[in-house]
């Protein structure tokens, strides 16, 4: 269960750097 919400908060971390990193390129 821990490993989950681990696992959901990297994807939200990796979506919120894919989209900085749209609105600099």
């Amino acid at each position: 269960m821990r490993k989950l919400s681990y696992i959901f908060g990297r994807i939200v971390l990796q979506a919120e750097l894919l989209d900085r990193t749209s609105e600099f390129g």
